[in-house]
């Protein structure tokens, strides 16, 4: 999942009306376990599952 994704981080959305956040996804398929794989062996770290 990339970048911060915590209930800490969407409670700060409430103000400006959000009532729902999605929050990033999983991999759970091979071909997005390598393309995960590969971003971060080019340095984004944020991919990491």
């Amino acid at each position: 999942m990339a970048g911060i994704t915590n209930a800490e981080f969407a409670m700060k959305l409430i103000p400006y009306g959000f009532d729902t956040v999605t929050i990033g996804g999983y991999n759970t398929d091979n071909e997005s376990i390598d393309a995960c794989e590969k971003i971060i062996a080019r340095g984004r770290k944020e991919f990491n599952s």
